[in-house]
């Protein structure tokens, strides 16, 4: 049976593969200076449990656990560039699972040093730690790693993405009053910090949210015989496609890749 909580995760995720597409993009309109903030009002704490949620699957897989803490200083609603503030913990939240084989890990919410820069502002400065217990970065590679399609020596194994992640992280955060630092120990993990300015907002001036989620639990009676192939690289997403479809009643197979499509099986031999 599909739940709320797997078609959250699928739609949470698709959003966030049509966003690389536009990595290249977004990097074009950093160098022309034509990056702006699109702030709005929005709960901080939701933003942080949806991201957790969605690569749930991926740590469970890897036998990983993560970890989500808030300072309690840190207030719930706030404003701010909610859409570029996703993408750089998707990204480093990502990174730290891809290059992370046992352990755990981290991310953690808390006001940084002189948190509040301005009264007549009201901006505070929240830092967004992402810790993990990977293989580390060499001291040499710490700045390396934020330059435009480069990768560290240890990460090129994976051969995944665009090498512009880090890179449009760095800038995004820039542009909303922080920056972005890495720290790490080879062979004991690595800790990357974002700052961002954002302002404290009461939750009146957050708008409720009237979107209705309906809920999938199987085809309608009397339907002809689905048969789905999915063809898929990355094992989680597979895996994950495969639960889905299967418990609402499609028939499916899947491949990595389209050489391995041919299966010896008869089930989808008229495909």
């Amino acid at each position: 049976m599909v739940s709320n909580e797997h078609l959250d995760v699928i739609s949470r995720s698709g959003e966030h593969l049509l966003a690389l597409i536009n990595d290249v993009l977004e990097m074009s309109k950093i160098e022309a200076g034509q990056l702006t903030l699109k702030e709005s009002y929005f709960d901080l704490y939701r933003l942080i449990y949806s991201i957790q949620e969605m690569f749930a699957l991926k740590a469970s897989d890897k036998g990983l656990k993560i970890i989500t803490e808030f300072s309690p200083e840190v207030n719930q609603y706030v404003y701010g560039d909610e859409g570029k503030l996703r993408q750089i913990l998707i990204n480093l939240l990502g990174n730290a699972i891809k290059f992370t084989v046992a352990g755990h890990v981290a991310l953690r919410v808390a006001y940084g040093d002189y948190a509040l820069l301005s009264k007549e502002s009201g901006k505070i400065n929240v830092e967004f730690a992402v810790e993990d217990t990977g293989q580390g970065i060499a001291s040499e590679d710490l700045e390396l790693i934020f330059e435009a399609f480069a990768q560290a020596k240890g990460g090129r194994q994976f051969m995944q993405g665009t090498g512009l992640g880090l890179a449009i992280s760095r800038q995004f955060a820039r542009l909303m009053g922080g920056d972005i630092r890495a720290q790490s120990i080879l062979a004991q993990g690595a800790t990357f910090t974002c700052s961002v300015q954002m302002t404290v907002a009461e939750k009146v001036d957050v708008l409720p949210s009237t979107q209705v989620t309906k809920r999938v639990i199987g085809l309608e009676p009397d339907q002809p015989r689905y048969r789905i192939l999915i063809v898929e690289d990355v094992l989680e997403n597979r895996q994950l496609m495969l639960k889905l479809l299967e418990s609402v009643g499609f028939e499916v197979c899947a491949a990595e890749n389209g050489l391995k499509s041919k299966f010896k099986s008869q089930k989808f031999s008229d495909f």
